[in-house]
């Protein structure tokens, strides 16, 4: 199924992102020829079980980040939900700067 991130956390939130798109997230989707760009702190996935394997995947990430960080400098999960994707609408958006593509 494919399943919606959006997340906040108290710091390194470039290094979130990165690392999700890494493991497979994207920050944007395309949908009847138009290509639809995510919200900063929001992502998708394709094909996941379910929201839980999202929930999973983010907390993984975070900790695998904190293993290289100062203890000052921890990243700590502030915020967190993970949605099926259907049903759906938006709008498509600007690409964003740091965008994969």
């Amino acid at each position: 199924m494919q399943v919606f991130i959006t997340y906040d956390v108290s710091n390194g939130r470039d290094d979130v992102k990165r690392a999700l798109l890494e493991i497979g997230f994207d920050d944007n989707w395309e949908y009847d020829y138009d290509k639809y760009y995510l919200p900063n702190s929001s992502l998708c996935h394709p094909d996941l079980q379910s929201t839980h394997t999202a929930n999973k995947l983010f907390h993984n990430v975070i900790k695998q980040l904190n293993k290289n960080r100062e203890a000052t400098d921890q990243i700590e999960p502030l915020r967190f939900i993970a949605l099926r994707v259907d049903p759906w609408s938006g709008i498509p958006g600007e690409k964003h700067s740091n965008s994969r593509e």
